[in-house]
């Protein structure tokens, strides 16, 4: 929303968490943060496997200049996962 700033924007960024238990509700801890190449504003990432590989899907900016209240439409990023499952 335009009342939060670009500051609140530019801070959604992506992280790897892993849950302690079968509990959905955790214990969860933080792994780390995913930091795609552009480093860009993302968000509502996915994973989805396709055969033997994983892939992560999310929402950002390609443009490095391009800022949320742009009119310009938000991309769909696609990375494969290593063999560890952090990109």
């Amino acid at each position: 929303p335009e009342e939060h700033g670009r500051a609140f924007w530019d801070m959604m960024r992506m992280f790897v968490l892993r849950c302690e238990t079968a509990h959905p509700l955790g214990p969860w801890s933080i792994l780390g943060r995913i930091v795609p190449q552009n480093d860009r504003f993302a968000l509502d990432p996915v994973v989805a496997r396709h055969g033997d590989k994983e892939y992560l899907f999310w929402a950002g900016h390609h443009d490095p200049e391009q800022t949320v209240e742009s009119e310009k439409p938000i991309s769909i990023h696609c990375a494969r996962l290593s063999q560890d499952g952090v990109t």
